[in-house]
């Protein structure tokens, strides 16, 4: 009789790494993985698939603690921002908050399945084998490991809450997004722009991708990061400079608070995977393994800041354009 195809799930991956310390297969053995169906499934241990299932159970998790998160981000913002204006200016009132036109809801509404569809993509990519870095570093907080999931994460609520309000004609919810609007842009320029920038031409990086496409069938792991990190830039470019009234948005947000904001989240993820490296021994990212030294830590944290202020300043320019509606 044939083998089942469980067995040969379960035998395939010993299969595999017999063949990479060069143990030549028997006959049986290739006649028993060509009858296998072809998925990806067969490049992994049960090890590496439980690791896979957890990965997905600490992103659900975590979804609703980031959707809590953003409200405690956007309130801290809020303080930021009135102790800036002195108390004075403040925010817009209730009555000055306009509920937008037709068109615009329809935009924020695409804007919002857009960022929902990154956060989702990401949600499902295939988890790494365990010869990858990541495996190991995601072992403790999963994906959240990564500075892009939070951003895609905190930007999908904020384009779905800022969707929410206009249709429910929110005051609450229109000030709270106006008020985390532009510390929000400035890290959908971040993710888009340095994940070109430090990632996707990484050396190491490159040569994980080209593995996984290798295989049979083949896993494109570098388009579909393109597509996870593609539309952080334009989805933040479209709030600011049209799916808002500049007027409100300026009244709402302060660019000085926004700055501050980012140097708070800068401090708070680098403490977060410090923490990790000390836990798992492992950088989420490929490049952070070059920082060798305090000197080339500090011009690394220098830099991203700059980087981010520039993009956020980029942002509050934006509000001073004419308002679409």
């Amino acid at each position: 009789m044939p083998a089942e195809p469980t067995a040969l799930l379960e035998e395939l991956p010993q299969q595999q790494q017999r063949q990479e310390e060069g143990q030549p297969q028997s006959q049986q053995q290739q006649q028993q993985q060509q009858q296998l169906p072809k998925t990806w499934r067969q490049y992994y241990t049960e090890e590496e698939l439980a690791h896979g299932w957890r990965l997905k159970l600490k992103g659900a998790l975590g979804a609703p603690i980031f959707v809590l998160w953003y409200f405690a981000l956007a309130a801290l913002l809020g303080l930021l921002t009135a102790a800036v204006a002195g108390g004075g200016e403040g925010a817009t009132s209730a009555e000055e908050v306009a509920s937008p036109p037709l068109a615009i809801q329809i935009l924020q509404a695409v804007l919002a399945l857009f960022g929902v569809f990154a956060f989702v993509l990401q949600s499902v990519l295939l988890p790494p084998n365990k010869t990858d870095d990541i495996y190991h570093a995601q072992a403790l907080i999963g994906s959240w490991v990564f500075l892009t999931r939070h951003c895609l994460t905190l930007q999908a609520v904020h384009l779905v809450a800022s969707f929410l309000a206009g249709v429910l004609g929110s005051s609450f919810l229109a000030r709270t997004t106006n008020c985390i609007s532009l510390w929000m842009a400035g890290l959908g320029w971040f993710v888009t722009v340095q994940y070109f920038s430090l990632v996707h031409f990484n050396p190491e990086f490159v040569k994980t991708c080209a593995a996984k496409l290798a295989r049979d069938p083949p896993y494109p792991l570098r388009t579909l990061c393109i597509w996870v990190h593609v539309f952080a830039l334009p989805l933040a470019v479209l709030d600011v400079a049209v799916a808002r009234q500049h007027g409100v948005l300026r009244a709402d947000s302060s660019i000085i608070a926004s700055l501050v904001m980012i140097v708070f989240y800068i401090l708070f993820y680098i403490g977060l995977i410090s923490t990790n490296f000390r836990a798992t021994g492992y950088w989420p990212y490929a490049f952070l393994k070059e920082l060798t030294t305090i000197g080339k830590w500090i011009n690394f944290l220098v830099a991203q800041s700059v980087i981010i202020t520039v993009f956020c300043l980029i942002s509050w320019g934006l509000c001073f354009l004419p308002s679409a509606w």
